[in-house]
């Protein structure tokens, strides 16, 4: 999240100081979030349960949630516009990264369980926050929102295939 912050601001134009990225990475809510949630664990505080419950469910549905409106609100002419971007950045999102990161995993002799979490973990799709992020920091909130529903969309298959390449080079059993 904070290197998102950085190259919003970087790249969205307007001020990009080292002190306003500063200030955006400690005032970004999904890090201000993250830091509270550790926090409050690492302190022992729980929530009490007419607060816990309730909370998990919304949790548990946010995502999907989000990556509904997300659809439903993509203008496919935007993303016409942006055809280029998009797929530079769904095929860096869901082949160029896991290759190389997956790559470098192989030759350091990961295998098995620990490779098929890396996988996971690489090709996993954009998250849905970069939506949010982009739309914060005046960031280019429609190709974030594509970038987010195709690389989702496309990401059971190479996932799968992923899978298959290294299943087949006997790297996972």
């Amino acid at each position: 999240n904070a290197m998102s912050v950085v190259a919003l601001v970087r790249f969205g134009g307007g001020d990009a100081s080292p002190w306003r990225i500063l200030r955006d990475i400690v005032l970004n809510p999904l890090i201000l979030g993250t830091a509270l949630g550790f926090l409050f664990w690492r302190l022992g505080v729980a929530l009490p349960p007419l607060l816990d419950r309730p909370l998990r469910q919304l949790g548990s549905i946010a995502t999907p949630l989000a990556l509904f409106a997300l659809g439903a609100s993509l203008d496919f002419r935007q993303g016409k516009a942006n055809r280029r971007l998009l797929l530079a950045g769904v095929l860096g999102r869901l082949a160029l990264i896991p290759l190389v990161c997956l790559g470098a995993a192989v030759a350091l002799g990961i295998r098995d369980v620990a490779l098929a979490t890396l996988i996971a973990m690489f090709a996993a799709p954009t998250g849905v926050s970069t939506y949010a992020m982009a739309q914060q920091l005046g960031g280019d909130e429609d190709l974030a929102a594509a970038q987010v529903v195709f690389s989702t969309g496309f990401s059971p298959i190479t996932v799968f295939l992923w899978v298959l390449a290294f299943s087949s080079l006997g790297f996972l059993s």
